[in-house]
Order: C-alpha cells, then structure tokens, then sequence
C-alpha cells in the first residue's frame, strides 16, 4: 500500500520551545544552539557554561538510577527545578549522550517531567563510539530503552554513523560535528511546526521506538532531487526502508514553490512506500536556487 504525502497546515503560531542539554555531550550541544537553553550536569561539568544549569549530585544520580522516573517528585531539588525549566513550553527538545552516568539515568527523569507539562517531548540521542567499551554501550542501550519510552520522538544518531561518513575527522571535531547535527532537529522543528500541527505529528510517530535523521542540500535545476537524495544518503539511515513506519519531512526553498515541495514529497514516498509521509514546507529567501530538506524516519 503506497500513502499518499500530506502537508501539514501552515500557521503563524510557532511553538514555544526550550532545549535542554544533559550530561556533557548534551550540554556542550546545546552550547551550539540559538535557542532557548539550559543544561543539567554534575557540578564539575557546570562550569563555564553560558547558560543557566541545574547540578546533580551523586545523591541525586543514585536516586535516578533506582528509582522509576515517574515516582520521583518535586519534593527532590533537582526534579522540581527540571520541573520549573519546562513548564508552559510547547516542545522540549533533550540533548543527551548516552553511555555515562549522568545523560543515562538523568535524561529518562527529564523526559518523565515534561511528558507532564507540555505537549511534545523530543529527544536528540547520540551512541557511543564502538570502540568507547562495554560498559558505555550497557548503560547507553538500558538509558535508551528507557528514555525512547518517555519521548514522543527520540531521534538516535550513532557517533559511529559520522565516523563512517567523515572518516579523516578526529575525535574532537567530530563531536563539534555532531553538535551542529542535533541541532537541525530543534532548529528545522520549531520553524517547520506550528502549534496545530503538534498533535498530528505526534500521532504520525506514536509507537515508534526511534527516528533517524537525514539532511540534504541541492542547488540548481535539479534542487529537489539532489536534496532528497542526498538526505537518503545519510550515514544514520542504516535500517531497511521496508522497515520505516513514519517519516516527517521538513523543506526549505528559496521562494513559495508548493510544487516543488510536493515534487520532494513524492521523491520520498518513491523511497518509502510502505510507510505515512508528512510534509512541512517554508521558504527563505537565503536559499535562492537551493532546496534543503530534514528527514525522520521511524521505526517500530
């Protein structure tokens, strides 16, 4: 059965969002982002930051570690403060990189709180390296299972995908790299969506257990094409297309050109058959020439 795209309805209202890094990597990631921001962190990963942080103490990290995050209360310091950064927001996007402490026990507990207060919570997950040992890869596959579960999207981006993509990278630019990645997700979604369209996307994800995201460019008379493809050239869509479930497309173009978005729309739809295709389309005077678009796909 082949769906036909849809376009989700355009509007003036944009969400309010906030992006919360967690843990180092999350934090140094939401370092890189233009939005709204704060970060939680062990008190020796707090300092320096050019935003507001709550710190978690060891107390707290055992308290994470044993305790369903649904039972934790604001009665703890830190889950009221987590409490009070996301309340009357829209979307909240979670930065984390799962393997250490602090991102795997605490990420889950942030994504528990806000799936209480606001409308959409949004995970951006990076893995470990293969080669960062076993340890990591256990508590980042036990935190991931538990933090996909409390998301409406978790979005997953294997450090070793960029790896494969840019192998001459060292290891310190690459996880500059993977900041500017995570960051397409909150960026492209908060221009992308309006809040009418939330509830729908959320019910075009429901009962997936990860998205994987892909970015494409084209410029020229083939603009659309190249970007399409280019997206589906991610080194993150490493899972069989029979096997996608939802797919949101977010597309940039130069000028209001609705069949150029919809030229796009059906050159995904070629590529995942099986599977709903949503589509949001905004123009920027920027891309004159240009076609980008931002691909998730889910997965069950």
């Amino acid at each position: 059965m082949r769906f036909e795209p849809r376009c989700l309805p355009s509007g003036n209202e944009k969400p309010s969002v906030i992006v919360v890094g967690v843990g180092g990597a999350g934090c140094n990631a939401v370092a890189a982002s233009g939005l709204e921001r704060f970060g939680i962190a062990k008190k020796e990963d707090c300092d320096r930051r050019p935003f507001e942080m709550v710190k978690i103490s060891s107390t707290d990290l055992e308290v994470f570690r044993t305790t369903s995050p649904h039972l934790l209360t604001k009665v703890i310091p830190s889950v009221g403060r987590m409490s009070e950064i996301v309340d009357e927001r829209d979307i909240v996007f979670i930065f984390v990189g799962l393997g250490g402490e602090t991102g795997s026990h605490t990420a889950p507990v942030l994504a528990s709180i806000s799936r209480r207060q606001v409308r959409m919570v949004v995970s951006v997950v990076c893995l470990p390296f293969s080669v960062e040992g076993k340890d990591r890869h256990k508590h980042a596959a036990e935190g991931l299972v538990k933090l996909s579960g409390l998301s409406d999207i978790c979005v997953v981006l294997e450090n070793d995908g960029l790896a494969k993509a840019a192998p001459q990278l060292q290891f310190r630019k690459a996880f500059r790299v993977m900041d500017q990645v995570m960051n397409f997700v909150p960026g492209e979604m908060r221009q992308a969506l309006t809040t009418g369209s939330l509830k729908e996307v959320k019910e075009l994800f429901k009962g997936c257990s990860q998205c994987r995201l892909g970015v494409g460019m084209g410029t020229g008379i083939f603009a659309d094409r190249t970007a399409v493809s280019e997206a589906f050239a991610s080194p993150w869509f490493d899972i069989s297309m029979d096997k996608v479930s939802s797919c949101l497309a977010m597309m940039v173009t130069g000028e209001d050109n609705t069949d150029l978005a919809r030229s796009m729309a059906y050159d995904i739809a070629n590529r995942i058959p099986h599977a709903p295709i949503t589509y949001a389309a905004r123009t920027d005077p920027s891309m004159n020439g240009k076609a980008q678009v931002t691909v998730l796909l889910g997965s069950r």
